[in-house]
């Protein structure tokens, strides 16, 4: 039943059977009379002919959904006849936002590296419904994100924590009455608002001011209307952006105030156009999650590269 699987598995993908057949290095005509073939031991038509792309019909659904499980059992089986040998080839594959795959995977990756040279890492810049997606597809292998996915597909490895923080532009009057609350871009590279005797300003000192936010679905989108909503506000908000970093730097141009992470600071360039808030409540602190799928077999080599990440982050 499924021998050729991977022809037909070849024209559901590209949606087409010239591409499938370059792809696969026969012709045309070959392919579409081997899938014909296919179809007929099978007694039903696998694929909709009629429309281009081509489509599947109800019993090819079925029959790719078949092949994905074949596929995934010859995935763990070869993964498994590889952890017996030594880790001197591999390859893992992980996910996250573009600030983890921008800043803080690559030094963890290069530290990897110089143990394991012969293991590839393949990084994919994805959001949090994205990285659930390719978990669930076991695209990749791992996925890091600053909130937990469902516990009941995915097991979820707190490995670090951060705080959120303020940025609020320079310029804006509102930051005169407030000296004894500032932190500058080194106060915050020093930890200096880590510092229990160091005091959390009040959100609603900053009710009346315009602020740059994430937009829904965006984790730091929901901390910070909560944030709001419990200092007995609305934000104004002016903007609405996809990337945390994009939104600090509309800050530091005076755009509208910001949340961001306080380990984004870090790994920016010295900046002298925004000053720096501490918050107070649980919602301003968050864990760093390391999640996988649940009852997928992973490699070795991932194995050990988990334990790289987990060094890597005080806990």
């Amino acid at each position: 039943m499924f021998q050729g699987m991977d022809y037909v598995y070849e024209v559901y993908k590209e949606g087409s059977f010239s591409k499938a057949a370059k792809n696969l290095y026969i012709s045309q005509p070959a392919l579409s009379a081997y899938i014909k073939k296919i179809e007929t031991s099978l007694g039903v038509p696998l694929f909709d002919r009629s429309t281009t792309p081509v489509h599947l019909t109800e019993p090819g659904k079925m029959y790719i959904q078949a092949v994905l499980q074949v596929k995934a059992i010859q995935n763990n089986l070869e993964e498994y006849f590889q952890d017996i040998t030594t880790l001197k080839t591999g390859k893992i594959s992980i996910g996250g936002a573009t600030f983890f795959c921008s800043f803080v995977l690559p030094d963890i990756i290069a530290e990897f590296k110089k143990q394991h040279p012969g293991i590839t890492v393949d990084l994919v810049e994805v959001n949090s419904f994205g990285l659930q997606e390719e978990l669930m597809k076991e695209t990749i292998d791992l996925g890091i994100e600053c909130c937990y996915l469902d516990t009941k597909q995915f097991e979820n490895h707190v490995i670090g924590k951060e705080n959120i923080i303020l940025a609020v532009p320079k310029d804006y009057k509102i930051n005169d009455e407030l000296n004894n609350y500032r932190l500058s871009f080194q106060d915050i590279s020093k930890n200096k608002h880590l510092s229990p005797d160091f005091p959390s300003v009040q959100l609603n000192k900053f009710a009346n001011e315009p602020f740059v936010m994430l937009k829904k679905g965006n984790d730091m989108y929901t901390r910070g209307m909560k944030l709001c909503q419990q200092a007995g506000f609305v934000p104004k908000a002016v903007m609405h952006l996809d990337q945390l970093m994009t939104s600090y730097h509309i800050a530091c141009k005076g755009i509208g105030i910001a949340f961001i992470r306080d380990s984004l600071v870090r790994y920016m360039n010295f900046n002298q156009d925004v000053y720096f808030y501490k918050l107070d409540g649980e919602l301003s602190s968050r864990e760093l999650v390391l999640i996988r799928k649940k009852n997928r077999y992973l490699s070795k080599s991932v194995d050990v590269f988990i334990n790289s990440i987990t060094s890597f982050f005080p806990m």
